[in-house]
């Protein structure tokens, strides 16, 4: 979730609890895409990647754009994790 989400968002979450009640699908949660860790691997493609079809470099708005669908993979894995997740079933079953 630190992959994707501000710092002070994550900063607080001491227990299971406070880290279920943090909403991934929230934008105002998310980082600027130049902040999102797309893996060391990624950044290290993205720097020497080329375009097949012009032979040119990736631009800063092709970055941009595979940053930001890192970004909603991330959250989509993220979110479904924690639908499924049996922390959450547990939750429910402690909070009634």
């Amino acid at each position: 979730m630190g992959r994707f989400l501000k710092s002070d968002k994550m900063a607080g979450v001491t227990s299971v609890n406070q880290l279920l009640k943090i909403d991934v699908q929230t934008k105002e949660n998310h980082n600027v895409y130049s902040k999102i860790d797309a893996w060391f691997r990624a950044e290290k493609e993205l720097k020497s990647a080329v375009d097949s079809q012009t032979k040119k470099k990736l631009t800063d708005k092709e970055v941009m754009q595979f940053k930001l669908e890192c970004k909603d993979f991330l959250v989509t894995i993220v979110n479904k994790t924690m639908e499924k997740s049996p922390l959450k079933l547990w939750h429910g079953i402690c909070r009634s």
